[in-house]
């Protein structure tokens, strides 16, 4: 995912997946920049916004949101929420944030889920801030059914390529050398499924023949059927990083 082409072509399927959530992240942000004084804000810029999943319910609090994304796509889909929303207070821009100048582009400028910033990159954010900057990322995500099958092959749990914790403290330790006061906050949210071992063998790098899915499923589940339905409990974590872009 290197060109908006690429971001172009993936807008559906990320926009399916992001409608799919049950999670209610977009809520729990709002709630608390709302208590940190940060919302209502007359403009905020939902930066690398995606198809909008953020960007509609910022809109509740703000004259204006600018949904900036170098995707035309992903900026169609959002337009085309909001249409159904009924949403009207929503501009879009078709950008490179890096290209942006390093001034003041609204009061408040949200990123949710942007892997390439890097925190180099926090100053120039920073400066498109006239008042603050609010940066959310996942930080875990734990699968104790995919945990235990990773165990039982005796190797480590790959990391979803959405979860990143030593980007967020990277952010934290660029924010605190260079003299910024940040707030941190956490939200954890758990999710209790159904699923079967079969369910899982597919997103796993290993070649799994009948008789050991049965081999794992029978270690597991104390069934040797790996269609058979079982408990799983996964938990995701998400941190926001709060700062005033007015402290320099």
């Amino acid at each position: 995912m290197e060109t908006p082409h690429d971001w172009d072509e993936f807008a559906s399927l990320y926009n399916a997946i992001q409608n799919e959530s049950t999670l209610s992240i977009e809520e729990d942000v709002i709630a608390e920049l709302r208590r940190q004084h940060l919302l209502p804000a007359i403009t905020v810029m939902d930066l690398a916004s995606g198809s909008g999943r953020f960007a509609l319910p910022l809109a509740q609090y703000s004259d204006k949101v600018i949904l900036l994304d170098w995707s035309k796509e992903m900026l169609r889909l959002a337009q085309q929420a909001a249409a159904n929303a009924q949403i009207t207070n929503l501009t879009y821009r078709v950008a490179d944030w890096r290209t942006l100048p390093k001034a003041p582009q609204a009061e408040l400028v949200f990123i949710n889920q942007l892997p390439t910033l890097a925190p180099s990159n926090l100053a120039h954010v920073t400066h498109l801030a006239q008042h603050a900057v609010a940066l959310n990322h996942q930080v875990k995500q734990d699968d104790t059914l995919l945990t235990a099958i990773y165990q039982w092959l005796k190797q480590p749990v790959p990391r979803p390529y959405q979860v990143d914790p030593d980007l967020m403290h990277q952010y934290a330790d660029w924010l605190t050398a260079h003299h910024f006061t940040f707030t941190a906050t956490s939200f954890t949210y758990t999710r209790t499924e159904q699923t079967s071992i079969a369910d899982l063998l597919p997103d796993i790098d290993h070649a799994f023949s009948l008789s050991s899915a049965q081999q794992l499923a029978e270690a597991l589940t104390g069934q040797s059927n790996p269609n058979a339905l079982t408990e799983t409990t996964i938990t995701y974590q998400y941190q926001l990083l709060t700062w005033l872009s007015e402290q320099h």
